[in-house]
């Protein structure tokens, strides 16, 4: 038995629908990274700097 997309069974297409919603997820995972990493790209290093000097222990 064949489906419409050309499985040749029950579980070649279960199997292409788990790896494409594993796939969306790492999708999402992976922009909300890169969301973090830009976060991370635009604190002012010599803001960040001078608040480590006024820190109460050796840095």
């Amino acid at each position: 038995m064949r489906t419409v997309s050309g499985h040749k069974s029950v579980n070649s297409l279960l199997e292409d629908l788990i790896r494409a919603h594993k796939m969306a997820r790492m999708r999402g995972e992976l922009d909300i990274l890169q969301a973090h990493l830009q976060r991370v790209a635009d604190v002012n290093v010599d803001h960040l700097v001078s608040r480590l000097n006024m820190a109460p222990f050796e840095v």
